[in-house]
């Protein structure tokens, strides 16, 4: 029994020294990138900066604003819902949707029907070319998924998926839905307003 004791503590030992000398090499090559000086709250703000900036061209490319990949893949899920549905599931307000539906009519991905039993309801379809866009952005988005998470094991993906969930919780108990859809809503606003300059001055 004694060595069976002694057999487990050297293995543990072992495998602890081996543990302590892949965080060292770990630390080493974080420092030799320029990253280990800097906080967590500093790398999460980094890639939320990157990430954005990489995901808006993939998206940009095919003439979508941010958000709008989101409706198009609900309404292609889920086709003929209303707006005040579609605002709902997305948890942002009514008149950010029929904004960006209205947009989405214009460039033919988009269409509305009035709901045969009651006249005040619109329900919205997507097109067949609304569907084409979707799946261009899908394959771009899914090539960008493989850039980002390269390199990186299945299981160290499934524990971060569970830590950015923690970190989307811990942020949502202290906002009010309204306060987010109003920051969302006013996000939405600029945007639009940035890229209606952008192209006044293109003119």
């Amino acid at each position: 029994m004694k060595k069976l004791l002694k057999q487990l503590q050297d293995n543990q030992n072992k495998h602890i020294i081996s543990v302590s000398r892949l965080i060292n090499m770990e630390v080493e090559r974080l420092n030799q990138m320029g990253y280990e000086s800097k906080s967590t709250k500093e790398l999460f703000l980094e890639l939320a900066k990157v990430y954005f900036v990489k995901k808006y061209k993939v998206v940009a490319d095919n003439g979508i604003y941010p958000g709008q990949e989101a409706l198009l893949e609900l309404v292609s899920n889920e086709s003929g819902l209303s707006q005040k549905d579609l605002a709902k599931k997305l948890k942002i307000k009514p008149p950010t949707v029929a904004v960006s539906i209205k947009r989405m009519e214009k460039t033919g991905w988009l269409t509305r029907e009035v709901d045969e039993s009651d006249k005040r309801i619109s329900r919205v379809f997507i097109t067949e070319e609304g569907k084409k866009v979707l799946e261009e952005v899908k394959v771009k988005s899914k090539e960008l998924d493989e850039i980002v998470f390269a390199g990186i094991p299945e299981v160290e993906k499934c524990l971060l998926h569970r830590i950015l969930i923690q970190l989307i919780e811990n942020i949502r108990n202290t906002m009010d839905q309204n306060e987010l859809d109003e920051v969302m809503e006013e996000f939405h606003k600029h945007h639009h307003e940035h890229k209606q300059a952008a192209h006044q001055k293109k003119r």
